[in-house]
């Protein structure tokens, strides 16, 4: 009977937690934020800094970091952009009469023209109306979940204030409300899947961060009108494996092809990514990351997608470093196994 209580009791928490996720994302979010800021609120605490003025300390940091890269980069997104969409037509005719013909040419494949496409958007101009009427109904819509973007902001930015000045509060409240019985295991499993989740988070940004340069850097100098952001772009969902490296690779070359109109532009822009993801596989992740987290990349992409299916946008940031913590308690369990009587064949 009490094996019944527990299993309803456990039935019932995860059918709370499904019914609470629209909401958990910015309570998860603060918590990871949180999460990043505390060792810093910590080395302040400890040169006798008061935690939340050491917290507002941590806020302005992060506030006048944001800044200075907004000012420094946001120009250069700004004017590629404005150069991208001052191209696209241009873009449209040499896909029509440069790419499509010599696809037709080499490949053989049934490519639709510009005329069927434009003939098709000829065809839908009597529905203009009620194609103005959605896009109106669209962005009122899209005001509501602006409003809603912006609550959420402020509510991650409030939730993780109190998170991190209260953070060592709240880790003894949970440590003495564990069972003695399992409390030195609990927390030893803690501090490891603390420190296997430090380092990783700390070397994965710093290797997104050394992609993002070298992809914008060699576009750059192979005179890529659009580096910047393809670079970036890269560099920051190369956190699945070779997502990021497939993905700039196939606009970098798009955008070679068009603005260059040569074979030789695709080899170096192949050259480059070549280059990044050996310096990513030999260098940068080894040195940097380790093998922290010990997944799989099958298994890494299996987390994203399934965070992103949990949590949306914010689902696929926490996906791998709660994948970390789960790795963390499978090692331990798996060693448990290894040196238990079922496995070894003894008496039970």
């Amino acid at each position: 009977m009490m094996d019944i209580k527990r299993f309803a009791i456990i039935a019932l928490l995860a059918w709370v937690m499904v019914l609470l996720i629209p909401i958990l994302t910015p309570f998860l979010l603060a918590g990871l934020l949180a999460y990043l800021g505390d060792p810093m609120v910590e080395r302040l605490h400890a040169w006798h800094v008061p935690r939340t003025v050491g917290v507002l300390l941590v806020f302005l940091l992060v506030i006048l970091i944001v800044s200075g890269l907004s000012i420094l980069f946001v120009p250069i997104i700004e004017a590629q952009f404005q150069l991208f969409t001052t191209k696209l037509p241009a873009m449209i005719a040499w896909l029509q009469t440069g790419f499509l013909d010599w696809l037709r040419q080499y490949v053989d494949v049934d490519v639709v023209s510009m005329e069927t496409v434009q003939a098709q958007v000829a065809a839908s101009l009597p529905k203009l109306g009620q194609i103005t009427q959605h896009i109106v109904q669209a962005i009122s819509y899209s005001g509501l979940a602006v409003l809603g973007i912006v609550i959420n902001f402020f509510l991650v930015v409030v939730v993780s204030f109190y998170l991190m000045r209260d953070w060592n509060k709240l880790l003894d409240v949970v440590e003495k409300a564990l069972p003695a019985k399992y409390r030195d295991t609990v927390m030893q499993l803690a501090q490891s899947s603390d420190e296997v989740l430090g380092s990783f988070l700390r070397g994965q940004l710093l290797v997104m961060l050394a992609l993002a340069i070298i992809y914008s850097v060699g576009l750059s100098v192979l005179g890529l009108d659009v580096a910047f952001i393809i670079g970036v772009t890269a560099g920051l969902i190369s956190v699945v494996p070779y997502l990021g490296t497939i993905t700039g690779f196939i606009l970098a070359v798009v955008a070679a092809l068009f603005q260059f109109k040569t074979g030789i532009s695709v080899i170096w822009v192949a050259l480059i990514f070549v280059f990044g993801q050996l310096a990513e596989g030999m260098v940068l992740t080894p040195l940097l990351v380790g093998d922290r987290i010990g997944l799989h990349p099958v298994a890494v992409i299996f987390s994203v997608m399934a965070g992103g299916a949990l949590f949306g946008f914010f689902g696929v940031l926490l996906a791998l470093p709660v994948a970390a913590v789960i790795m963390v308690i499978v090692r331990h369990f798996y060693k448990k196994y290894l040196e238990s009587n079922l496995y070894s064949g003894g008496a039970a």
